[in-house]
């Protein structure tokens, strides 16, 4: 999936989103190798998850233990 989006600082295409509906999250993955973790309730950034050394292109979120594993 690939869409437009301001949220990685500039006007860059997300490769991948995903949402966590028990913590309310939304997960992005952008070309600017960096997934963010956004709060839905406060539209806050509540984790950068860096040190990718290509763009994710794919991630799935454990609905147990919240771990984001990427591909």
């Amino acid at each position: 999936m690939l869409f437009r989006s301001y949220a990685h600082g500039c006007y860059l295409i997300c490769r991948a989103v995903e949402f966590h509906t028990e913590k309310l999250w939304l997960i992005s993955a952008g070309m600017d190798l960096i997934i963010k973790v956004w709060n839905l309730q406060t539209s806050e950034v509540i984790a950068n998850l860096q040190g990718h050394y290509s763009a994710p292109t794919d991630f799935v979120v454990d609905p147990v233990n919240t771990n984001i594993l990427v591909r």
